[in-house]
């Protein structure tokens, strides 16, 4: 069975995708991630096949297009929703005339290969690796004529042009449904954290467990951190120096052990820090008391299956929503990115002293070491490849 899994050009995208990809082929079958040519590089040095469809850039390339901070967010959504998905809608219906996948599975945010696959009659379903909002906008602003404005710019419109441009009708979904929740939906997010029951899609929607993306080379420094410590990581995309050294320097004012994972030069000279430009999470958070980041994805997830309690400072796109649920499951606490200097402090001081954080932590990593593995649910793709069709718990 060939398998194309098509994601945005970016390492929170598509790390969250290889324990599923590895599955896939450990069961026989072939695997081809698309995404943009710069970032096929990437999925190349992880060891699988890369088919460079769409816009050329990556989230980080796109991170250096911003004029200030705040514009990351805006910069990046545009291209991810408005510039991309027409190209690699283009891109895939030229290569399915030659070259058709028995089965095609999807980032959520990537959205021209969806309707490209729905044009050419490709069973399609999607590896969910985000809260849904019924959306997937993250953020929407207070003001209900810009609220309109971004659902309709990043959601509505571009949907009905990628539909027009494949010669597709024009879909009768509800708003916030995809087409993928008529097919296969492979959710990472462990039920505590979901925003609602799933019953009305429970004959489609079915539970994988996320899994903490490891990475090599040296960690031996690791074991010889003395606690309590504190782990900082905002990402690759959203993180900037001045924010790193404002979080480093309230962090170390607890007087725990930080360690700051980035590769930005933070100019601190201090004998509880360390500074690392990479770490593996799963060697790194299993050692940590607290875990400072951003609320992306990957670091919210791998924070609770490690069972770590968390600050967050959320920056942009779901981070809020993500902050906003492990919050209401007391799994960690949210601090203002423009209060660091009057909150952050407290915060990790809190989660440290109080053990209600970490048991709240722990109580979701062991819900997430439950959830079905990759290996459990290639059956499913198998199936949605032979039946292209809805696939029922039964």
């Amino acid at each position: 069975m060939r398998v194309w899994m098509s994601i945005v050009p970016g390492h929170g995208h598509f790390f969250p995708m290889v324990p599923l990809a590895r599955a896939l082929e450990r069961a026989g079958h072939e695997v081809t991630f698309c995404t943009s040519e710069s970032y096929a590089e990437t999925v190349v040095d992880h060891g699988f096949a890369a088919l460079g469809v769409g816009l050329d850039y990556t989230q980080g390339g796109a991170r250096g297009e911003a004029t200030e901070p705040e514009h990351v967010d805006s910069v990046v959504a545009h291209k991810m929703f408005v510039e991309a998905p027409p190209l690699i809608l283009d891109d895939l219906l030229v290569r399915f005339e030659t070259e058709r996948p028995d089965v095609m599975l999807f980032d959520p945010w990537e959205r021209g290969g969806i309707v490209a696959a729905e044009a050419a009659s490709i069973p399609f379903g999607a590896v969910v690796n985000a809260i849904r909002t019924g959306l997937l906008l993250g953020r929407l602003p207070f003001d209900q004529g810009e609220r309109m404005r971004m659902i309709q710019e990043r959601l509505v419109q571009p949907e009905q042009d990628l539909r027009r441009q494949a010669g597709l009708d024009e879909h009768g979904r509800l708003l916030g449904e995809s087409a993928f929740d008529r097919t296969l939906v492979l959710d990472m997010v462990p039920t505590s954290l979901a925003p609602w029951p799933r019953q009305w899609a429970s004959h489609v929607w079915h539970p994988l467990r996320p899994e903490t993306h490891e990475s090599g080379g040296d960690h031996d420094w690791v074991d010889s951190l003395e606690g309590p410590v504190v782990s900082i990581s905002l990402g690759t995309l959203f993180g900037n120096p001045g924010l790193y050294e404002r979080v480093t320097r309230a962090a170390l004012d607890v007087g725990a052990s930080v360690v700051a994972v980035t590769r930005f030069d933070l100019g601190i000279e201090h004998d509880a820090l360390t500074q690392v430009s990479w770490a593996s999470m799963d060697r790194l958070l299993p050692k940590t008391d607290v875990f400072v980041h951003h609320g992306g994805w990957g670091s919210t997830i791998s924070g609770l299956a490690s069972g770590t309690p968390a600050v967050v400072l959320p920056l942009g796109s779901d981070q809020f929503n993500n902050a906003a649920r492990l919050a209401s499951v007391g799994g960690g606490l949210t601090v203002d990115h423009r209060r660091i200097e009057a909150d952050l402090t407290t915060a990790i001081g809190k989660a440290l002293e109080d053990p209600v954080y970490r048991l709240n932590a722990q109580r979701i990593g062991a819900e997430i070491a439950a959830m079905p593995g990759p290996d459990d649910v290639v059956p499913l793709v198998e199936r949605l490849a032979s039946d292209g069709l809805a696939l029922r718990s039964d």
